[in-house]
């Protein structure tokens, strides 16, 4: 489905009041992206401070060429065409407000490379800040899929810059969160993390067995010991894993549960 122009009507009823405020935010709406483009495949990469740059590259299907001119266009999204479509499409997709990458560009110059298996060659598309417009495609050597890049986030909110680079650590730690939501609900999705500029005991990897399941991604994101002390238990497709009444005190006692959307939710 081609990137097209929400209608007013819809676009009001989807509008968020929040739109990426945070460093944490943009990387999840960016794999949100790469997991609707049916990515198996996502790196991440962060700069130590949070904001000097973001980067998640994926393998998925690419952009066409037809949708660069509705790139980073607020309430342009290829997910849905109207709110009554929502009820329906929403557990199909990650995202649907059509304000992601619209979002992006007022914080940050943006920079997307994008490749679709019908394309000789790969586009570079950069935008910049405040919707001050983008410049013409040009053709790069890159792989099929989709890579965005922000660089400099948060320049034009200098007291927003300085109080996220104090809290870049929780930002951090709140990425390596998010991403282990995301494999245990897609196992099958291979999810890469690097903090660019730190040691490698920053970085964070996931890698698919064969065949992937939610419990190895468990294991590999949680440690055997936590795994072990856990029960599983799916209940019309929804399963969950919580942790068995006999669990130490130490043991952090949280639930998770994957519905059939392939969506994460906690519970405490």
């Amino acid at each position: 489905m081609p990137i097209e122009k929400l209608p007013n009507s819809t676009a009001l009823r989807l509008k968020s009041t929040v739109l990426l405020l945070t460093s944490d935010a943009v990387v999840k709406e960016l794999v949100d992206n790469a997991l609707d483009a049916e990515a198996s495949s996502i790196e991440v990469q962060i700069s130590a401070n949070t904001i000097d740059k973001i980067q998640v590259r994926d393998n998925g299907t690419g952009i066409n060429p037809q949708d660069y001119a509705s790139l980073a266009r607020p309430s342009h999204t290829s997910k849905l065409r109207s709110f009554d479509e929502l009820q329906l499409k929403a557990g199909q997709t990650l995202g649907f407000r059509g304000d992601a990458l619209a979002s992006a560009t007022d914080i940050a110059q943006t920079t997307i490379v994008t490749r679709t298996a019908a394309d000789a060659v790969a586009m570079k598309l950069e935008f910049l800040p405040n919707a001050r417009g983008e410049q013409s495609p040009r053709p790069v050597s890159a792989p099929v899929g989709t890579t965005v890049t922000l660089l400099r986030l948060f320049d034009g909110m200098p007291v927003r810059k300085k109080e996220y680079t104090k809290k870049a650590p929780h930002f951090i730690s709140s990425i390596r969160r998010q991403l282990l939501a995301y494999v245990l609900a897609r196992p099958h999705v291979k999810i890469t993390f690097k903090v660019l500029g730190e040691t490698r005991k920053s970085d964070w990897s996931y890698a698919p067995a064969r065949p992937p399941s939610a419990r190895d991604a468990a294991t590999q994101g949680l440690g055997l010991e936590v795994v072990s002390n856990c029960i599983s238990k799916t209940f019309v497709g929804l399963s969950t894993a919580t942790p068995e009444p006999s669990n130490t005190e130490h043991m952090a006692k949280q639930s998770l549960a994957m519905a059939p959307s392939y969506r994460l939710i906690h519970a405490p």
